[in-house]
Parts: structure tokens; sequence; C-alpha cells
């Protein structure tokens, strides 16, 4: 293919993923897939609006009766959502878009990468393959994975060209957008290692060497400190965290006990099938049989930093898919090629339609709304006729899923099912100011009467708490 005509067609194909992925754009955080961890990223976008506009000081619901602020990586997608709310008036599903368009232009600027690192065909079936992986459902949902990768893949390519001698300005791109990717999400780091290939390998003079490192030097004591000042300073004084990881011997042991959903992460929900897999480990043979070192290069760099990722996740990463995206790019170069071996086009076209079609296929579960859900969008309206606004609740769930606060639009306590007749449990809630106990009736939850009931109906049940004998 023509340079020419290789540009027009994947910016086609970047803008007609985009335009399919608006279908459904505007859905609540129902669908079935991590529609817990969307709900917590909206809660802080919420805040942001409500409570406190400080990026500083990221804020949940289900504080307990403490200030809710939560040491979490860089809320920067958060904010974005924020910042549209104050002009819009607040909507759930500006975080989805924002990650769309972020990550969508992220898809340009990896395309832009593999032709400057590899050639232009490679980088055409890469960019196609990595929009239809798990990168196409997780690139609409308000989480910053795909997005804090997107960003640093623009700051990756801009290092780059920096290396190669162009302009100063992309050394300041490269500043602006490896800090913020990072931020969003540490584990986007990973991408930063191919700057090792020109960094080593082209003739660059030292004057450009040393300002690279030393705005590289700034970019990591920007992220250190969010990491491993502030972040321990939030958790330390107001006490809520997310995960801080586990010591890396501990990681391993759980990763190789539970090895089967370890590698189901890599053999399946990277390209949620099994054929663009397949093409990944064909893609990787042939680069070992042609030593083709600048890409193994490539792989060797990033997976050297996503296993040190991986370890210090531990049995996170086996729980949750979600996990296995930054290393899936490196995983779409391998299988496009693959594609790139092939001699005849037929199988080429063949292989690349039924892998995207088998990809997109698992993953249309995130475009529906279970009908079971829909009962949640109610929770809203019942809590604006019965609980005042700034009252505390307390609201149950079986896992502690921020979903149902998330709808209640209220504060206070997420309790498990069994708590939610628990008098001792309740008796410390209403001693902390909680006022009102709400029972999710779609949850395996006792019939509880212990409190005047203020509204009830098939889905839900408010009630005024009170302090009783236990």
């Amino acid at each position: 293919m023509q340079l020419k005509s290789i540009l027009s067609k994947i910016q086609f194909w970047i803008l007609f993923f985009f335009l399919l992925r608006l279908v459904g754009i505007t859905n609540p955080p129902l669908e079935k897939n991590h529609n817990w961890r969307q709900a917590s990223g909206l809660m802080i976008a919420r805040n942001f609006l409500q409570v406190d506009n400080s990026i500083l000081y990221p804020r949940k619901d289900d504080h307990k009766g403490l200030e809710g602020i939560v040491a979490i990586e860089f809320p920067l997608h958060n904010y974005l959502h924020y910042l549209v709310s104050e002009i819009f008036g607040y909507a759930h599903w500006y975080g989805r878009l924002i990650n769309l368009i972020i990550s969508s232009i992220g898809m340009w600027y990896f395309f832009l990468l593999i032709k400057t690192l590899f050639h232009d065909r490679l980088a055409f079936y890469s960019t196609i393959i990595l929009i239809v992986s798990i990168w196409f459902s997780f690139s609409r949902k308000m989480m910053p994975d795909t997005f804090s990768i997107s960003l640093v893949f623009m700051g990756l390519y801009h290092g780059i060209k920096y290396l190669e001698g162009y302009k100063n300005k992309h050394l300041l791109f490269y500043f602006i957008f490896a800090t913020l990717g990072i931020l969003a999400k540490i584990p986007a780091a990973v991408f930063l290692m191919p700057l090792a290939i020109p960094f080593f390998s082209k003739p660059v003079i030292n004057v450009t060497k040393i300002k690279f490192v030393i705005v590289s030097f700034f970019v990591v004591a920007i992220v250190y400190w969010w990491y491993f000042v502030w972040y321990l300073h939030l958790s330390r004084t107001f006490g809520i965290w997310h995960n801080e990881g586990t010591p890396l011997l501990e990681g391993l042991k759980a990763l190789l006990t539970h090895y089967p959903d370890t590698l189901e992460k890599f053999y399946f929900s990277a390209f949620q099938g099994f054929i663009l897999f397949g093409c990944f480990l064909v893609g990787l043979f042939f680069a070992i049989k042609h030593q083709y070192k600048k890409l193994l290069l490539f792989g060797a760099l990033v997976f050297s930093l996503f296993v040190l990722f991986t370890l210090k996740t531990g049995n996170i990463f086996y729980c949750h898919n979600y996990y296995i995206i930054p290393f899936v790019p490196v995983m779409a170069v391998f299988a496009a090629y693959a594609l790139t071996q092939l001699k005849k086009q037929k199988w080429l076209v063949a292989l690349v339609f039924f892998g995207c079609v088998e990809s997109m296929a698992n993953q249309l579960y995130d475009f529906r709304i279970p009908a079971s859900e829909k009962y949640k969008l109610s929770l809203e309206e019942i809590m604006d006729k019965t609980v005042p606004k700034d009252a505390l609740i307390a609201i149950n769930h079986r896992d502690e899923n921020h979903q149902i606060m998330y709808f209640a639009n209220r504060k206070g306590w997420l309790i498990y099912n069994e708590e939610a007749t628990d008098s001792a449990v309740l008796n410390h809630i209403y001693s902390e100011g909680g006022k009102y106990l709400v029972i999710d009736k779609h949850e395996p939850v006792a019939e509880q009467n212990a409190y005047a009931t203020l509204f009830e109906n098939d889905d839900f049940k408010v009630m005024r708490l009170e302090k009783i004998s236990e």
C-alpha cells in the first residue's frame, strides 16, 4: 500500500470505529462489566461539582461518615468530566465521550508511532487490531485505562521525534502528554520504555540527550510526588484508598497459584477472541525466526515493565480483565506482523475480517443495559422525595458496589446485605450521623421492620434510622 493510501484508510477506520462506539454512549453505568469502577469515577467527577473542585482532593460518596477524600490515581479524567459539567450541567456520559475522543486520537498517534518505529503497513494493521481488541469497549467507559495510555502514545511519539532531531516543541509535548498520561494511571508508564530504542540507537547529539533526560526527570518527579507522597498522605490522613499493590513475591505466588486465570488475560481477554491471539503467536514466531531485533526489543522493553506492574497487582490482575490493557498494543503489533507475512491478499482480508468480527461480537454486551438493572435509575427520584439532599444514608449491596450509592446521589455508608439487619452496625451508623436506611430489595437481604418506613415499592424500601436495643 502507498503511504498516502494508508494514511487515508487508517483515518477512515479510526473515524468509523469512533462513530460505531458512539452507539449507546449516553448509557448510564449499568452494563455488565465494571459498572462499579465507572460509578466510582463518576462519584469523584460529580463531587468536584457538588462539594469541592480541588483536583488534589478527589471524593467518594460512600465515605462512612468521613470526609470521603480518597487516594486514587490522579483524577484527570474525572476532572475533565467536571469541567464539561460546569459548562453544560452534570450528565454521567461526559466521561465516556471524553475517553472515546482521547482514545481515538490515541489510535492515530499509535499509528504514527508504529509507522515511525517500523513501517506503514505494520502500523495500519496494528492500529486496526488494537481498536477491536479489549480497547473497543474500554475506550468508551468512564475509566482511565485507555485514556491514560493514549496520552502516553502522544508523549512517546513526540519524544521519539525530538530524539530524531526535530524541534523543541516535541520535547514540550512529550513532557505534557507523558506526565498527564502516567498521572492518569501509572501502568501507562510501560509505553515509555520504547524510548530506549531511538535514545541509544540514533546518532543524537549530547545536548539533545541531556535536555531529554532533564525533562524526563521532571516527568518522573511529578508522578513520584503524586503516587508516593501525596497518595500516601491522602490515604493516611483520610483513611480511604484504592489499591496500593502487593509485594512482588506475593504477587508472583498469587499469579502462579491462579495461572489459568492469569493466562486467560492473554489468550482471550486481550483480544476478546482467539483468532487475533493466534495471529499474535504466529507473529511472535516469525519475529524470532526472522531475527527482527527492533520488533523483539520493542516488545521486550514494554513487557519487562509490564511484568513488574503485573507482579505488583498480584491477585487483582487475574480478577479484572482491564489490567491486560497496557500490554495489548504490543500484542497487536506482533499480530499485525503475522498478517504482513501473508502472501495471499484473500487470506489477509479473511483473517482481519473474522478476527475483528469475533472480537467485537464478544464485546456487544457493553452496548446493552440489562433490563434487570434499569430499576436503579429510579433511585435518585425516590431519594429526592423522601431524603434531604444533605442527609447521610446507609444502603446495602452484596459486594459494596459503588454503583447503588452513585444512583442514590447521597453520601454515607455502603453496607453488606447482612449488615442491613445488624443492629450493632446500624446503631453505629446512627451515632455517626446516619439518618436513613435504604434497602435494595433486589438483593438477598432479610426483612427489616425495626424502623419507620417512609417509602416502599417493589424495588426499594426507605426507613428512618433510630437507635434500637441490640
